[in-house]
C-alpha cells in the first residue's frame, strides 16, 4: 500500500465556494444571474451578477493509513473586496525553492461579489437540442499540476493521469449536458462518471503524488454558456503579511477584524514583551522577575511532548520542566504574522460561446466538482476517506492568482495566470473536441522554510 499524507485541503478555495471546499451557504457560492433585455432585435443583453466563494484545503502528513485531519480556517462573515494592500513590484533578489509539503490550496474562505454587464453583438443565435454526453479525457501532455515558486518561475510538478481499478490510464470526467435554455443559451452540466482517481505524479521533482478522487455522480455540477454573454473567469488574491503582533501596535484583534489568520500564536508573547518569541511566561517579562509576561495568545493542545494536553505555550508541553521538548499548537514559519484572507473577484468580460464553469452555486443548485484530495509518497492512489472532501471550481476562461508579500518578503508580488479553452456546444459529444478547465490557488507557507507557492490545475481535453 502506498504511503498516504492525510489532512488534506479541507475547507476550500476557490471555487464555491470556487475551489474551494465544502460550502453550504449562499454566501459561499458563485451566482450568475442573466437578465434579458431587448437590443436591436431578438438579441438579448445579459447582466451577470456574480457571487463567488472560495474554500481551500488543509494539510497532509505521510502515513500508510489513509486518514485525514481537517484544519478549519477562520470564518469570514464580511464580504471582502479585491484590494491589494501592497505595491505589486518585484524588488527582492531572493528566489524561493519549491519543497513539497502538505498544503496545496488556500486555507481561507472568502466571499466575493462582482457585477458585470455584457452586451453581445447582434448575431443569429443557434438553437441547440440536448447536448448529450462527452467523455472529457485528459490529455496527459497538456493536463498539468503546476507550482509558481517565485516571480515568473512556474514549474510542472507532474501531469495528470487516471487510475481505475488500480490500473493507470488516461484520466477522464463524463460530462452530460441537457438542452440549452432558448433565451439564454445556458445548459446545466452533470458529471455522471470519472476515473476512480485523477493523479499527478510529482515524485521526480517533489517526491509526492497528488491524488484526486472525484465524488461522482454529480447532478448540476456546472453550466455551459452556448451563446456566450457571461463572465465566467475569476481572480484570487491573498496577502501573506497584513500586520504583525506587537509591530506598530498591531494586535490579535486587529488580525481578526481583517479576517486574517495568525501564524504561531502559541510561540509569541501576549503580554510583557508583546510579539517576541517565547516558550514560557518568564521569557516575556519586561524585566527579569517582573512577572508580567504571558507566552501564547490562545489555548491549544500539545503536539509534541505531553501530546494532547491543553497548553498556551511550548513550555506547557515539556515532558519535564526545562527539557524543551514540547510544542504547543501548530507552529508556522513566521510567528505573529497575520496572513490576509483570500479575496476573489469575478471576471468582467464575456467568456465567449461554449464557456464552462463547474462550481457550487445555490441559485442554480450547482454542486461543483467534489473530490477527496490527498498527497501521497507513492502509487497507487488510496481513498483518504470522506473527511478529506473539498470542492473544486474550474473555469474554461482565465483564472489569475496573486500572492502579495510572497513568502513574507516585503513588496514581492507573485502572479500566476492560466487560460482555459471553451467547449463546443455544436460538437459537444466529440471526445476530441475543444475544452480546457483551469484553477490557480495561492498557498501560504507551502515550504517548511516559509516559502509560498501558487498551485495550478490544468485539465485539458487535447
Amino acid at each position: 500500500m502506498s504511503a498516504l499524507r492525510s489532512d488534506l485541503v479541507a475547507p476550500g478555495l476557490v471555487i464555491g465556494c470556487l475551489i474551494l471546499s465544502a460550502c453550504g451557504s449562499d454566501e459561499n457560492a458563485l451566482v450568475i444571474v442573466p437578465t434579458a433585455t431587448a437590443t436591436n432585435s431578438p438579441t438579448p443583453t445579459l447582466t451577470a451578477t456574480t457571487t463567488a466563494t472560495a474554500t481551500l484545503p488543509s494539510t497532509a502528513t505521510p502515513t500508510r493509513t489513509p486518514t485525514s485531519t481537517a484544519t478549519v480556517p477562520p470564518t469570514v462573515t464580511a464580504t471582502p473586496t479585491f484590494t491589494r494592500t501592497q505595491t505589486a513590484t518585484f524588488t527582492s533578489t531572493t528566489t524561493p525553492t519549491f519543497t513539497a509539503t502538505n498544503t496545496l490550496l488556500p486555507t481561507n474562505t472568502p466571499t466575493i461579489t462582482a457585477t458585470a454587464t455584457i452586451t453581445p453583438t447582434a448575431t443569429v443565435t443557434p438553437t441547440f437540442g440536448v447536448l448529450g454526453s462527452r467523455r472529457f479525457t485528459l490529455a496527459q501532455a497538456t493536463s498539468k499540476f503546476l507550482a509558481t515558486i517565485g516571480p515568473g518561475i512556474t514549474v510542472t510538478v507532474g501531469t495528470f493521469q487516471g487510475q481505475t481499478n488500480g490500473q493507470v490510464g488516461p484520466g477522464f470526467l463524463d460530462l452530460q449536458a441537457g438542452q440549452p435554455d432558448p433565451a439564454t443559451g445556458v445548459a446545466t452540466i452533470n458529471i455522471t462518471g470519472s476515473s476512480d482517481f485523477l493523479f499527478a505524479d510529482g515524485r521526480a521533482l517533489a517526491g509526492i503524488v497528488l491524488c484526486l478522487k472525484p465524488v461522482v455522480p454529480v447532478q448540476a455540477a456546472g453550466l455551459v454558456a452556448c451563446n456566450g454573454g457571461l463572465p465566467l473567469g475569476f481572480n484570487l488574491s491573498q496577502n501573506h503579511h497584513i500586520g504583525q503582533i506587537g509591530v506598530n501596535g498591531f494586535t490579535q484583534e486587529d488580525c481578526a477584524n481583517m479576517h486574517g489568520f495568525l501564524e504561531s500564536p502559541n510561540q509569541i508573547c501576549a503580554a510583557g514583551l508583546t510579539g517576541e518569541l517565547c516558550r514560557t511566561n518568564t521569557e516575556c517579562d519586561t524585566t527579569t522577575g517582573a512577572g508580567n509576561g504571558v507566552c501564547g495568545l490562545d489555548m491549544s493542545h500539545c503536539t509534541q511532548g505531553k501530546s494532547g494536553d491543553q497548553c498556551r505555550a511550548d513550555g506547557d508541553c515539556d515532558t519535564t520542566p526545562g527539557t524543551e521538548d514540547g510544542v504547543c499548537g501548530s507552529p508556522r514559519p513566521h510567528p505573529g504574522v497575520c496572513n490576509g484572507p483570500l479575496n476573489a473577484s469575478q471576471g468582467t468580460t464575456d467568456s465567449g460561446k461554449g464557456a464552462v464553469i463547474i462550481a457550487p452555486n445555490p441559485q442554480f443548485a450547482l454542486a461543483g466538482l467534489p473530490v477527496r484530495l490527498s498527497i501521497q509518497s507513492d502509487l497507487p492512489c488510496v481513498d483518504p476517506g470522506p473527511g478529506s472532501a473539498v470542492t473544486f471550481a474550474l473555469t474554461s476562461d482565465t483564472n489569475v492568482a496573486t500572492l502579495i508579500n510572497f513568502s513574507d518578503m516585503d513588496r514581492v508580488t507573485v502572479t500566476a495566470t492560466n487560460r482555459g479553452e471553451n467547449f463546443s456546444c455544436a460538437d459537444w459529444q466529440n471526445p476530441s473536441g475543444p475544452g480546457k478547465l483551469v484553477l490557480n490557488a495561492p498557498a501560504i507557507d507551502q515550504n517548511p522554510n516559509g516559502g509560498d507557492v501558487i498551485t495550478g490545475f490544468v485539465f485539458s481535453g487535447r
